[in-house]
């Protein structure tokens, strides 16, 4: 029965509808290895915004709960001694919970979003059953229930931040630390002796100890896997399956968190328009799944070639659309001439073409720049769609980039028009269309 687990967890699956770029149905591995690859590999981009507006959730639930904890050992009635540890501790845990907000709130870190944010709370929780160490009261510290189900509090909060890794940092570090505890009350208290009958909290054993530890690491291995599957749905709603590119929603989605934090970090971003010509020629005389090969070898040539911080989007029909934050417009052009000249000499050879004659196709390309082309993204845009007609009407085969070539600078304000920005009455069509 186990092997057959290890077996069905292992296998690869073909994901429907998924088609990949030489025409046949794309793997997709088995579990353990999407674990490891999501604990290797570095988090997509698109899940930044979300990991920094969970963190921020997260800050706000532990300041509350800090708040109630610090409100109840103000009640009267709690013995001193305990006070007297637990107090302190609060107030310093209210203290840092504080500034984790004030830090998540201005200006998101990834840091933070992973780690050092999931290591405070872990630690938080394990300080507070060492207090109980430091008050010789070594049971509550290791067969108290309530505190040691925040460890679970701590390791759920961890999925808000979309970031498998923090998932498993925080599982390993509970179980280090809880273990740490376990050990030094073992060691430095006869737990089963007689003098702490009647046990109200229940005799210690090292079983239940380490079913304790089991659990903790099972919560972080089903929180990573949690976050896995999101980014897994993430990722089939926001991917073109028969390109393999971005999906229209998700450049618009990117385009909007990259223009705020070039506007923030007031840095150069740049957007360029691509369309494959005579697409339709193809269509006609090779038929639709040539058409479709080629499409899927043109985002290929692009997504091996762009820097994980770009973003290749199919934007409908035979248009292709690249986000590049913080490269000026110079890098662009040559870069952009480079995989032009790349797809031109191509030879795209689809699978089930019984001709055996090889497709070239060439592409026209229109590139324009924030700030230079306009203060709002939707000029840039326009900008980038105007000099793409312009390739087009010119020839095909060729990029139209801007006429100037500004660096960095502030950018300016909503209300003013930007001299370079295409005319706000001019019919320039922002949404796909067919080929031209």
């Amino acid at each position: 029965m186990l092997s057959w687990v290890v077996k069905e967890l292992n296998r690869v699956e073909p994901p429907a509808g998924a088609v990949a770029a030489a025409g046949t149905v794309a793997g997709r591995p088995g579990l353990f290895a999407r674990i490891r690859e999501g604990l290797a590999d570095r988090r997509d981009p698109m899940f930044a915004g979300l990991g920094a507006s969970g963190e921020l959730s997260v800050a706000r639930v532990r300041i509350l709960l800090l708040c109630v904890l610090l409100a109840i050992q103000l009640v009267p009635g709690t013995a001193a001694d305990i006070r007297l540890v637990t107090l302190p501790l609060n107030v310093v845990a209210l203290i840092v919970a504080f500034l984790f907000h004030l830090v998540a709130s201005r200006r998101p870190q990834p840091w933070l979003e992973g780690f050092a944010s999931s290591a405070a709370d872990v630690t938080l929780v394990s300080c507070s059953l060492a207090a109980f160490l430091l008050l010789d009261q070594p049971h509550t510290a290791v067969n108290n229930g309530t505190l040691f189900e925040l460890y679970f509090l701590a390791i759920g909060c961890a999925s808000l931040r979309y970031n498998p890794q923090a998932c498993a940092l925080t599982g390993l570090l509970a179980v280090a630390q809880y273990g740490t505890i376990v050990v030094y009350a073992a060691a430095r208290w006869n737990l089963n002796d007689a003098r702490y009958a009647p046990f109200k909290l229940g005799m210690f054993d090292w079983s239940t100890q380490g079913m304790r530890l089991i659990l903790i690491g099972g919560a972080a291995l089903v929180s990573a896997l949690i976050v896995l599957r999101a980014q897994g749905l993430r990722q089939m709603s926001t991917t073109d399956l028969l390109s393999g590119a971005a999906s229209r929603r998700a450049f618009d989605e990117r385009l909007e968190a990259e223009a705020s934090r070039a506007r923030r970090n007031c840095r150069p971003l740049t957007v360029a328009l691509i369309d494959v010509d005579n697409f339709k020629r193809v269509n006609d005389t090779r038929g639709h799944a040539t058409g479709d090969a080629v499409l899927r070898a043109v985002a290929a040539i692009f997504l091996r070639a762009l820097r994980p911080s770009d973003m290749v989007a199919r934007f409908g029909g035979d248009e292709f659309a690249l986000l590049l934050p913080e490269t000026s417009a110079e890098l662009v052009m040559d870069r952009l001439e480079r995989l032009r000249a790349e797809v031109a000499a191509a030879r795209i050879r689809p699978s089930g073409d019984r001709s055996g004659k090889p497709v070239q196709v060439t592409l026209s390309i229109g590139v324009a720049n924030w700030p230079d082309d306009g203060p709002l993204m939707p000029l840039v845009l326009a900008a980038a769609d105007a000099r793409l007609y312009e390739a087009k009407r010119r020839g095909r085969d060729r990029i139209m980039g801007p006429a100037q070539h500004a660096g960095p600078r502030e950018p300016n304000p909503p209300d003013a028009p930007h001299p370079s920005a295409p005319a706000p009455g001019a019919a320039l069509p922002l949404t796909p269309r067919g080929p031209r």
